[in-house]
């Protein structure tokens, strides 16, 4: 009989790789985040002990502390590297959009386009196309930093309020019009706005002549889609851009009912 076939292999663990591990594994599912006297309580390890540990997973972008709460939350980007958007999910989210979508664009028969948040940007994955023979082209889907597009402000501006606050003094302020917003307090402004009217309206910041509303799509209690509708100037003003966008934020709406009762996404 061999004696080997009965012993279980011995693996030495990183002690130092186990506990940053461990610590990640307390900040993920907490939205409200934990201070310091909390993550050593739940990791065991004392706070004295715990602060070398921290501040190697903030400088690694993996956690950051909350000047305001002095709490501890871990990156919404690493947040996002555990959620998959998979071709099936987007293709669910295109099927619960498609009826409501079709609704708005049979109504005003302009441009309409899907998009979801993918860390920091908003990628646009679906669209309608209007049939006017003055229109918008819409020759690809690319996809954008958050802040840049109407599709990405109706997401951000409703997202937690501490990432947020990280995304802001983060992000890169880069310049495609005259109109587009130049800095972070203006910024602000434009997302306070945003979440008073339940919608977000990009007047010809991202692209001349071009104005869009856009509304968020909720998953799970969190905007991670939104939908848009994209109007020329040439037919609209400022003002009618907002009173169409609540037929836009009813269909948003109806999306996120469906989304809601398929738990699977």
């Amino acid at each position: 009989m061999n004696k080997k076939a009965g012993k279980t292999k011995r693996v030495k663990l990183i002690s130092s790789l186990s506990k940053g591990l461990k610590i990640i594994d307390i900040l993920t599912p907490v939205e409200k985040g934990f201070k310091l006297k909390d993550i050593a309580r739940e990791s065991g390890m004392a706070a004295p002990a715990l602060i070398p540990y921290i501040r190697t997973l903030a400088a690694c972008g993996w956690c950051y502390r909350d000047g305001r709460s002095k709490r501890y939350f871990l990156s919404q980007k690493k947040k996002d590297a555990f959620v998959n958007y998979s071709d099936d999910a987007r293709s669910y989210i295109a099927r619960a959009a498609e009826a409501p979508m079709q609704k708005l664009f049979k109504r005003f028969n302009e441009n309409i386009l899907l998009a979801v948040r993918r860390a920091d940007r908003v990628v646009f994955f679906n669209k309608l196309e209007s049939r006017r023979s003055s229109r918008i082209e819409v020759d690809q889907l690319p996809d954008y930093p958050l802040h840049a597009t109407a599709a990405g402000r109706a997401i951000l501006a409703f997202e937690n309020p501490d990432y947020i606050r990280e995304y802001l003094y983060g992000a890169k302020y880069e310049l495609y019009t005259k109109y587009t917003i130049p800095n972070r307090a203006k910024l602000e402004v434009e997302l306070d706005l945003t979440r008073e009217r339940g919608y977000a309206f990009n007047n010809r910041e991202f692209e001349d002549f071009i104005m869009a509303i856009s509304a968020p799509i909720y998953m799970d209690s969190s905007p991670r889609a939104s939908i848009t509708m994209q109007l020329p100037e040439s037919r609209y003003t400022a003002s009618d851009c907002h009173k169409m966008a609540k037929y836009l934020r009813t269909c948003a709406d109806r999306i996120s009912d469906k989304l809601a009762k398929h738990k699977a996404i």
